[in-house]
């Protein structure tokens, strides 16, 4: 990208950031109405389309996509952070198809189910998912100012939600991490449905993180990050791997997730 259109990016970002604090009503409220309960998709987009923040603008400027080439990870280069965004209606369709709608609604004793989205981007997915289905969301995005634009619009959504006395469903909750930050494993891994865009490679061939059985070393030319996978699918995989039996996860590409148990087996009777 060039520098100007970085420049737009960063002043429309500031912008939005301002308008929304703007929008949320000094004492706002979140109380019990006729509508109570999560929102229908339609409502969901009225909301987003009285929103200062508009995402179709900040895809325009071209700044979410400024890291789609090299940038960095933990001390070490050549990592890509390619950017698409699936729209709403699309992610309730994606789940009713997968999992059917109940799935991540709040169980009978009212305990919520906790939606992860992994590489957020700019936060949609996961503010759709809370108050589609009354669920704890949660996203984790390493680009900062892809996560502060979801924050912008978290912040005017919920302003906007207290306006109109609607009940607050659900809970987000957005940060500005790295999913191979070994700190953020609990975050993630408390998951009952992960969503994952990984579409077209981006989270593989596309994102080479250089680590572990990686081509690239680390900041210094030295030794490789040990902490860090191939490339962003093997993180992910590994992720899957420590979550608790039952939980799904929806993938946009294939992951390599080892042999299967049927492969086992037949490697064992082989043996």
């Amino acid at each position: 990208e060039s520098q100007g259109d970085d420049e737009e990016f960063q002043k429309a970002l500031a912008q939005s950031l301002e308008d929304s604090r703007k929008s949320v009503p000094p004492s706002a409220e979140f109380r019990n109405s006729d509508h109570a309960g999560p929102l229908e998709i339609e409502e969901l987009e009225r909301l987003y389309s009285l929103c200062q923040v508009k995402y179709e603008d900040f895809e325009a400027t071209g700044g979410v996509r400024r890291t789609n080439g090299k940038t960095k990870i933990d001390g070490v280069g050549n990592v890509k952070a390619q950017y698409g965004r699936v729209m709403d209606r699309a992610l309730r369709d994606i789940v009713k198809l997968t999992v059917g709608d109940s799935f991540l609604r709040p169980d009978a004793e009212g305990n919520r189910k906790v939606f992860v989205d992994l590489g957020s981007g700019v936060g949609n997915a996961v503010i759709a998912a809370a108050l589609l289905w009354d669920c704890d969301a949660r996203g984790i995005e390493f680009i900062e100012d892809r996560n502060a634009i979801g924050d912008a619009a978290k912040i005017e959504i919920d302003g906007l939600i207290a306006g109109k006395k609607l009940t607050k469903v659900g809970s987000t909750e957005l940060r500005a991490k790295s999913f191979t930050d070994q700190t953020q494993i609990e975050f993630m891994t408390a998951a009952d449905f992960v969503w994952v865009n990984n579409y077209n490679e981006v989270y593989g061939a596309r994102s080479e993180l250089g680590g572990v059985n990686g081509r690239s070393s680390g900041e210094d030319g030295d030794a490789q990050d040990q902490h860090l996978l191939r490339n962003a699918n093997a993180h992910v995989a590994s992720l899957f791997a420590q979550m608790k039996t039952g939980t799904v996860m929806v993938c946009m590409d294939r992951l390599d997730m080892g042999n299967s148990i049927e492969d086992i087996r037949d490697l064992k009777g082989e043996a």
